[in-house]
């Protein structure tokens, strides 16, 4: 089964640490650690 995440409303006028590519970075990690701890606990 897939998810998908939609994390909206940048406007491309943001601070680079509120920037999509600090966001998108931040999501991957994190979705990434909540997957392997779901994993672990099946």
């Amino acid at each position: 089964m897939r998810r998908e995440l939609v994390h909206s409303g940048f406007t491309g006028k943001e601070e680079e640490k509120f920037s999509f590519t600090e966001h998108d970075k931040g999501w991957s990690y994190f979705l990434d650690q909540l997957a392997k701890h779901c994993e672990k606990t099946k």
